[in-house]
């Protein structure tokens, strides 16, 4: 028998999981990316390498590194990011250690 999903462990519906990847979905105008609107972005569940790669760094360049390495963009991309689209990769993240 299968262990019900808490509350707590549920997704927005903006944060989708298919495995070891989550879509992150944007509402409106989504970010650019290379001059087009994206309205999704995936990302890829970490590993530890990926922890080992930007080992050294402040913390803010090593999650933008992170984020960037997982989502398969350049860090300036997702250095462009509002804040509001930043968050929804944060919260996708986090919810691969939780």
């Amino acid at each position: 028998m299968a262990a019900k999903q808490s509350k707590a462990d549920a997704l927005p519906d903006y944060l989708v999981r298919d495995g070891e990847t989550i879509a992150i979905t944007f509402d409106g105008a989504g970010p650019k990316i290379d001059g087009t609107a994206v309205k999704t972005i995936t990302m890829r569940e970490p590993t530890v390498g990926d922890q080992l790669a930007v080992e050294g760094k402040s913390a803010m360049r090593a999650e933008v590194a992170m984020f960037a390495n997982l989502c398969d963009l350049d860090p300036e991309t997702v250095s462009s990011l509002s804040m509001k689209h930043y968050g929804r990769l944060q919260e996708a993240y986090g919810s691969f250690l939780a």
